[in-house]
């Protein structure tokens, strides 16, 4: 929970606008001013969509005071009506999942401006390690409250955890377990190499970052792999054009200058793109890897569009298919149908924050898919599959008991693939109201699965279960 206080020093009241970066996978549970004696102000939240889209026409609810978005790692909100003369508490609260022990949680604050107090709690179940910003590595892990006053950040705070790898929460029927369902994998080694790169609009912030992370994840991929490969760098908008073909180790500064001088203006014609890379490819490109956040604003858009193109890369000899995502808020649909063309060779949709080292490690692995899910004593499981899972990937399941169950521990099937392995997961006791969030988020997922699986009945309890639990973000 993020609780922020703005002073507005003119003599009249303004409107604004709050942007806040959010962490990937992360679900905006609530946010909200303080109208001091009048209590809180509850916002709208809206997912994508804007409330005009949502709510009728002439419906007074068109231009709430508060209305915030929350798209992919960026949720922005206006808040209007500021008084004058006197500080706003704002506070956003998300949930976001941390389904591995190597993955830190980060509290983003390096760019913040210099703030007039910082404070911090953490408490952790599992031992916690702090690493990031130096002058608060020596913050307490046991709940203490501390404070920094005129507080400038030059680098963000990163908590490391340790502890077991099967590990679960419970309260009440509500149950989560961690798990690592894969043991092993295989290497899927790269031969030759093409890189589609988004230059749309989209991209324009931090494109320049973006050119550099471009050039560290192609020398990382020339460290693994044994030979010299054939690479091709593609630039894309509304056009596709080559911005270096040659070896791996001949990228360099003259095509980052190139790249960026062609900087991020146009429109995304990502199946124009698809239809370039496979015409024009000879055989010896048999991996693809995209840049894009998979929105679509030029030629043709749609999910089917994409994997109309996207089946052509294997006529012209690509035999798998992967993403990093780069930009705004993904179109998730069109990057998991990009990545699941190769059936035999399944991809990954991989994040930009990976260190260039991970992203060659993973993408010179093999990828496990259809990785079925089983739990009993159990009303509901979800996920009920995964895909997309390697050696040591951790993964979270939901599950709500069933009333009688009494158990300490969490008995656990996944079966897929090479995988076939039995889990018994202890499960801690907790309180903690993140648990439920996260949970209810999961339910309503699950729901929504059942509904596009099963006839419309499904729908109806859907709806009734989302209004008794508030399933949905509001």
């Amino acid at each position: 929970e993020l609780e922020m206080v703005f002073d507005n020093p003119e003599g009249r009241p303004l409107d604004g606008k709050l942007a806040v970066a959010m962490p990937p996978r992360a679900r905006v549970t609530r946010f909200a001013r303080d109208l001091g004696t009048s209590g809180w102000e509850e916002a709208q939240v809206v997912p994508r969509r804007s409330a005009d889209q949502q709510l009728p026409p002439g419906d007074p609810r068109q231009a709430p005071p508060l209305l915030a978005v929350a798209a992919g790692e960026q949720f922005t909100a206006r808040v209007d009506g500021i008084a004058a003369r006197d500080p706003t508490r704002i506070v956003v609260a998300y949930v976001e999942e941390l389904r591995g022990r190597s993955e830190p949680y980060r509290i983003a604050l390096a760019g913040l401006p210099r703030l007039h107090e910082l404070g911090l709690r953490i408490r952790s179940r599992t031992p916690v390690s702090l690493g990031g910003e130096p002058s608060l590595l020596k913050t307490g892990t046991q709940g203490q409250v501390a404070t920094y006053t005129d507080f400038k950040a030059g680098r963000d705070l990163t908590l490391h955890f340790s502890g077991p790898r099967e590990l679960g929460l419970r309260r009440d029927e509500m149950v989560v377990a961690r798990l690592s369902p894969v043991p092993h994998d295989h290497p899927d080694p790269i031969d030759g190499l093409t890189i589609l790169v988004d230059t749309s609009a989209s991209q324009a912030p931090g494109f320049d970052a973006q050119v550099d992370r471009l050039a560290a994840v192609i020398a990382a991929i020339d460290r693994r792999v044994p030979a010299d490969i054939p690479l091709r760098v593609v630039a894309f908008d509304q056009a596709a054009d080559t911005v270096f073909e040659g070896r791996l180790g001949g990228f360099g500064e003259a095509h980052k200058a190139a790249l960026r001088e062609r900087g991020a203006l146009g429109a995304s014609n990502l199946a124009g793109a698809l239809r370039a890379a496979a015409g024009r490819g000879e055989r010896r490109y048999q991996r693809l890897l995209i840049l894009t956040d998979g929105r679509i604003t030029a030629g043709t858009a749609g999910v089917e569009a994409v994997k109309a193109e996207a089946n052509r890369l294997l006529d012209a000899g690509f035999v798998r298919v992967d993403v990093m995502i780069e930009g705004g808020a993904p179109d998730d649909e069109v990057l998991r149908a990009l990545t699941a063309v190769s059936p035999d060779h399944p991809g990954l949709v991989l994040h930009a924050a990976l260190s260039p080292e991970v992203m060659a490690s993973r993408l010179t692995r093999g990828v496990v898919n259809d990785v079925e899910v089983e739990v009993p004593n159990t009303a509901w499981v979800y996920p009920q599959r995964f895909d997309a899972l390697q050696a040591g990937d951790d993964v979270l399941v939901y599950a709500g008991l069933e009333a009688a169950y009494e158990g300490d521990e969490l008995s656990v099937q996944v079966r897929g693939g090479e995988v076939d392995r039995a889990f018994k997961v202890p499960l801690a006791p907790t309180s903690s109201p993140l648990l439920g969030d996260a949970w209810s988020g999961a339910r309503a997922g699950w729901f929504i699965a059942q509904a596009r699986s099963s006839c419309a009945s499904t729908r109806l309890p859907l709806w009734g279960a989302t209004k008794r639990r508030s399933f949905l973000q509001r």
